[in-house]
């Protein structure tokens, strides 16, 4: 394996956090797009990576951030939002996106469906939308962000490598939480104590905002 793709695992870390610097990474990214603190923003989806895009947002300063998702019974308002970044790529959201989001304003792009995914093109025109899709952060980034703050109420359970098999065919039912398949699922759930700088206990509800993460560099 090039040495360029390994990453240290902080002491701090638990392996199962380490397995979750990919997701962290990609939330991450949304720091790279051009949006503001001051702008009224949206993470669009109820899943687990909506939600760590939302703290992630929050802690870099976006206090005001939402998140939303599809509920004939509750639609979101029209007209509404500076900026909307997707977890769900499916046609239906990208009709709601544009709908929420106000004339001129930003769709930020982050998902990676297996297969393409049809947007009202003319919708996005007439509203003079911009696309700005983004990708990941680095994992150096991702790994700071680890040590400093606790996301752990979104991992799920650590499963067997040997049940490999279930666990792919059900992680598509619920994305609340993320799934982990270990060798030896003990050792994946060791964590050493956490603990802050000011040598208190890491909790991302009560923490200072994280400061903006510089620009991928690959």
């Amino acid at each position: 394996m090039p040495a360029q793709v390994v990453h240290h695992l902080p002491e701090t870390l638990s392996f199962r956090e380490g397995a979750y610097t990919e997701p962290v990474c990609a939330s991450l990214a949304v720091l790279k797009a051009r949006i503001r603190p001051g702008d009224r923003g949206l993470v669009f989806g109820d899943n687990r990576i909506a939600e760590l895009t939302r703290r992630v947002l929050w802690v870099a300063g976006f206090p005001a951030i939402e998140k939303g998702r599809m509920d004939p019974s509750a639609p979101l308002e029209t007209d509404a939002y500076d900026f909307v970044i997707e977890t769900q790529p499916i046609e239906p959201a990208f009709d709601d996106i544009i709908r929420v989001l106000r004339p001129g304003g930003r769709i930020i792009l982050k998902s990676r469906p297996p297969a393409p995914v049809a947007i009202d093109l003319a919708a996005a025109v007439r509203k003079e939308v911009t696309f700005e899709a983004v990708s990941y952060a680095t994992f150096a980034e991702s790994l700071d962000f680890l040590t400093r703050y606790d996301v752990a109420d979104l991992f799920g359970e650590v499963h067997p490598l040997e049940d490999f098999a279930t666990v792919l065919a059900t992680d598509d039912v619920g994305e609340d939480l993320k799934r982990f398949l270990a060798a030896d699922p003990v050792d994946a759930e060791w964590a050493p104590p956490r603990l802050a700088k000011n040598g208190g206990p890491t909790a991302i509800a009560d923490r200072s905002a994280l400061s903006t993460p510089s620009p991928c560099s690959g």
